[in-house]
């Protein structure tokens, strides 16, 4: 046992005698102003928050100094630049530890504030700024968007039910969804969750099951239906109908917080996320008419979400879930889209003094507007199930498909939404150049689809076509919920092009999005190098090994090797569509 105290005594001093001698040396006069480096970033550790509640805001600075005593110092005095009608500061504590990187010292140094907000709506986050070595530091903006917890919404929550849909021939369950109450003798889903259904069964909040066979309306070009339940039913559960919310206009709809609440595996996930007017405006039919106008939002959406409800602050119906882009927490880049549409259309339509009619009338129907989105969203049905259980669906069932697939891009050539749709589904199941001009089909029709450019800019960069992924990412409209991926992939497409200033323009405004994001910290590592900045780029190094060892593997080789980009863990993704 002394032995051992004794080397671990010895290594532990000669550790100590390494970094004073390294920070000895590099208090020379003339090597001070190229050794130190500073990270200073800052994050919320949600970007929602409802009145009353609270917000953690960390704020981080990894430093590499000749001077580590003194950038504690002034880290340790830094300012939060605040605005006290929009923050409380309720309280704010510090901590710092040391490490080694290749023998330098490096510091990592926090604040911990946690904040009340005090207003509604989207708030500038305070500024976190220090000064150190004759040079100011300062946190980039970061968006806090805070709404009220009204009981409508809470209650309006308890209308939003899950359903299980049933195969018309073999009858047993087939998926799950969600369904909301409109009327005491309807609810709302999605189209595309009845493909093929012969029956549904809805769990009513008191735990009650109920099956339906009928519809009053299918659409399934807005992926909407409306199934018919037994109202005497629905008032014996004291169930209410939600609420259409006003039609759009930009005075009724400033706030752009929305809400989901479907079911998930079967059990309610809300979800909160925002809206941007630009993709709303930007998605309607030709003419401007809000009888066709589609929500994107950022919403967590994932099976079993489809056919809920978007819902406004008050609980109000924005829209219908329809389908997005699957949470890719885990994957370097974190955000999510849903797409809904807005039901009036469908609702309109219906003659309620009308009897509702069987599904199969619906699903029968020949030669009509709505014939070949219908194929199209059963084709799309079968291909996702084949991609996800491959021995479940036959050979000979997914070529059918396939060439049912082909037939229908003829017949919604037109239509930019169905075209993406297609190219999402062809991509899913291998079929890339099939992808790609259904993906190029949906631009031409819709310079707006934001998707479709995300999609072929994701295949061009990783085809290593970089000058044409760039031109496809501009194409992603600022505000959506694809920006910071298309903004990721334009980093990496200017830094393989040695485009130094633009992509550390881009870099930079995705850490202040996500300062703990290990693809873009992994990124900024790159960028150093090729700026010939070794101790920056090891700085980014000390980062990502408290983050995730397989990017910082990944950076470590591409330090120990001049000139080499090692392969990167994940790979950009195009959009996982989640019908």
């Amino acid at each position: 046992w002394e032995v051992k105290q004794m080397r671990y005594q010895l290594s532990n001093g000669i550790v100590k005698c390494m970094v004073f001698f390294f920070m000895g040396w590099l208090s020379s006069p003339d090597s001070f102003s190229q050794v130190e480096r500073v990270h200073l970033s800052s994050r919320l550790h949600t970007t929602f928050v409802a009145l009353g509640g609270h917000i953690t805001f960390e704020v981080t600075c990894w430093g590499l100094s000749t001077r580590p005593d003194l950038l504690e110092q002034a880290f340790e005095k830094g300012k939060l630049q605040y605005n006290p009608s929009h923050f409380r500061i309720v309280s704010a504590t510090q901590n710092r530890v040391w490490t080694l990187e290749q023998w330098m010292p490096v510091s990592r140094m926090r604040w911990l504030f946690v904040l009340e907000p005090r207003k509604r709506g989207s708030l500038k986050v305070p500024i976190f700024t220090f000064t150190g070595n004759k040079t100011t530091y300062m946190t980039g903006q970061q968006i806090l968007h805070t709404y009220i917890n009204l009981p409508e919404r809470i209650a309006a929550q308890e209308g939003v039910m899950p359903i299980w849909v049933h195969h018309r021939k073999a009858g047993e369950p087939i998926r799950i969804g969600s369904a909301f109450l409109i009327r005491d003798d309807a609810v709302v889903t999605s189209f595309h969750t009845l493909v093929q259904a012969r029956e549904v069964e809805i769990r009513l909040p008191n735990g009650r099951l109920i099956t339906t066979k009928k519809a009053w309306e299918m659409d399934a070009k807005r992926d909407i239906a409306v199934l018919a339940v037994n109202p005497e039913v629905i008032r014996k559960a004291g169930l209410t109908p939600l609420k259409l919310a006003e039609e759009y206009n930009k005075t009724a709809h400033l706030e752009n917080v929305v809400f989901t609440a479907g079911w998930p595996r079967s059990r309610q996930m809300p979800s909160v996320g925002t809206w941007s007017e630009k993709e709303n405006l930007g998605l309607q039919d030709k003419g401007n008419k809000p009888a066709n106008r589609q929500w994107i939002s950022t919403n967590a959406v994932r099976p079993g979400d489809s056919g809920g409800a978007l819902m406004d602050e008050a609980g109000r119906v924005l829209g219908v879930v329809s389908l997005g882009d699957q949470d890719r927490s885990g994957e370097g880049q974190k955000q999510s889209m849903t797409v809904s549409t807005d039901p009036r259309p469908v609702l309109d339509k219906i003659d309620w003094k009308a009897k509702p009619r069987r599904f199969f009338y619906f699903f029968n129907k020949t030669n009509t507007e709505d014939t070949p989105y219908r194929k199209l969203l059963e084709a799309s049905d079968m291909l996702s199930l084949a991609a996800e259980k491959s021995d479940y669906v036959k050979q000979g069932t997914i070529a059918h498909y396939i060439r049912q697939m082909d037939d229908l891009a003829v017949a919604v050539e037109e239509d930019a939404r169905a075209q993406f749709l297609s190219g999402a589904i062809y991509q899913l199941i291998g079929l890339r150049e099939k992808a790609v001009v259904a993906y190029k089909m949906a631009l031409d029709r819709d310079e707006t689809q934001f998707m479709a450019a995300f999609a072929l800019g994701s295949i061009a960069l990783q085809h290593a076509r970089y000058g044409e992924a760039l031109g496809y990412f501009k194409k992603v409209r600022p505000q959506s919920p694809l920006e910071r991926f298309a903004l990721y992939g334009m980093a990496q497409a200017h830094l393989m092009r040695n485009e130094l200033n633009a992509s550390a323009l881009i870099l930079e405004k995705l850490l202040q999005q996500d300062p703990e994001d290990p693809s873009v910290i992994f990124w900024k590592g790159i960028w150093h190098l090729k700026q010939g900045d070794e101790l920056s780029a090891r700085l980014m190094l000390a980062k990502l090994k408290s983050l995730n060892l397989e990017w910082a593997d990944a950076l470590r080789r591409s330090i120990d090797a001049p000139g080499y980009i090692a392969p990167i863990p994940i790979k950009p993704v195009p959009v996982k569509i989640v019908l």
